[in-house]
């Protein structure tokens, strides 16, 4: 492997105390929201060997990682990951690869049965694209500026993309039920009221 960039080119070198301690922070303040943000859309396995990949990347990375956006870069190097692995496995996975998340339980297990083909079913009506727009805000709880870093464009870009997606969510909605509902933005989950 003689060459190979192994981390951060520091004068201290792969074995710099601050580098080993910066890495360690990022990985105990963002591993299991990585591994969640890729299990939501891959399953257990991949998730935990696409966080890994993505930490490696991290890792090597280390200097270049923008300060205050070390989450939403990583959900970034995590997409880029997923989308390399399913690009090299796509006749395994096939059409049977479905969102999944690891969910809260309810009171009722039937409930939350309903609630998750409710949203496996709107959410498969939107666009891969607005799909992940809504991921990366609703359930990864992404600022407009993370959004941005996690799409790698402008924050006006992600501002637009986000709009556009919740407008398709908000038809996806209506098509299911007849009745438009909104969708909270940016870190509060809960429904908001209506028009």
């Amino acid at each position: 492997m003689r060459g190979e960039n192994l981390g951060p080119e520091r004068s201290g070198g792969v074995g710099d105390p601050a580098s080993w301690q910066r890495f360690t922070r990022l990985f105990e303040q963002h591993y299991r929201a990585v591994v969640a943000y890729v299990w939501r859309r891959a399953g257990e396995q991949v998730a935990k060997d696409t966080a890994s990949e993505a930490f490696l990347v991290a890792w090597r990375r280390l200097d270049e990682l923008p300060g205050g956006m070390e989450r939403a870069w990583l959900f970034l190097t995590a997409r880029r990951v997923l989308a390399n692995h399913w690009r090299r496995h796509r006749e395994a996975l096939g059409d049977g690869a479905t969102w999944e998340s690891p969910g809260e339980s309810s009171a009722d297990p039937a409930d939350e049965v309903v609630h998750r083909l409710q949203a496996d079913r709107v959410l498969s009506a939107l666009p891969d694209s607005d799909r992940e727009v809504v991921m990366l805000v609703a359930w990864e709880g992404l600022s407009l500026q993370e959004l941005a870093v996690a799409l790698d464009c402008r924050p006006g870009t992600a501002r637009v993309r986000l709009h556009r997606a919740r407008r398709r969510l908000e038809r996806a909605l209506a098509d299911g039920d007849g009745e438009p509902t909104r969708i909270a933005s940016g870190r509060n989950r809960e429904s908001a009221p209506e028009r």
